[in-house]
């Protein structure tokens, strides 16, 4: 059986683009979580972590993407700069992971025939995979709260089947109304911020 290693790795979230500025934040006790009225149309105050822009992270030549492809291509393109792993190259695949993609164009009025497709998260998918030049259709997994995990073990299947010799794996999502009411619905939010494992 092949030994499988991650070689990069990159966090881009409102604490920091790269892993080391993500892990720093934590070292000194700094929190993206702040207090939000009238989040995106809602009455209830809501504890998140937002990028400040709207849109996320800026990239001029990102223009024609949405906010979560954003993400992560900037992400993809942070841990690749850190390997010799190359994206164009058969014998690498591509795995991407999301609980929600696109959920937000739900919320942005677009109309019903371009908003169907724009959603899929293999429309998303294709995107990013032409982004980089991939070869092949990239592996998509969905699996609510476990979704990265998941894609890490498909990743390490295909690696050591001997299917691939290398793996890039990303997930991301972005907070939007439709994911705050969902977890409203379950009553699992709280007006201060959450502890972890208190």
């Amino acid at each position: 059986m092949r030994d499988v290693f991650v070689v990069g790795d990159n966090i881009l979230s409102p604490l920091g683009a790269t892993t080391s500025e993500n892990v720093e934040a934590i070292k000194a006790l700094r929190t993206g979580v702040n207090r939000h009225t009238g989040f995106m149309g809602s009455t209830a105050e809501v504890q998140a972590s937002l990028f400040k822009n709207s849109e996320g992270p800026g990239n001029q030549d990102l223009s024609t993407f949405t906010r979560f492809e954003k993400i992560l291509v900037m992400s993809i393109e942070t841990a690749l700069e850190k390997t010799s792993v190359d994206l164009k190259d058969p014998r690498t695949i591509l795995v991407l992971t999301s609980t929600k993609g696109n959920i937000s164009l739900l919320e942005e009025g677009l109309p019903a025939e371009n908003r169907s497709h724009a959603i899929s998260l293999p429309a998303s998918a294709d995107k990013i995979a032409r982004w980089f030049g991939h070869p092949h259709t990239p592996v998509l997994v969905s699996n609510a709260c476990i979704s990265g995990l998941a894609a890490m073990i498909v990743a390490k299947r295909l690696i050591q089947s001997g299917k691939a010799d290398h793996a890039v794996v990303a997930g991301a999502d972005v907070i939007t109304r439709f994911v705050q009411s969902g977890f409203a619905s379950f009553q699992v939010l709280s007006p201060e911020i959450c502890m972890p494992f208190d």
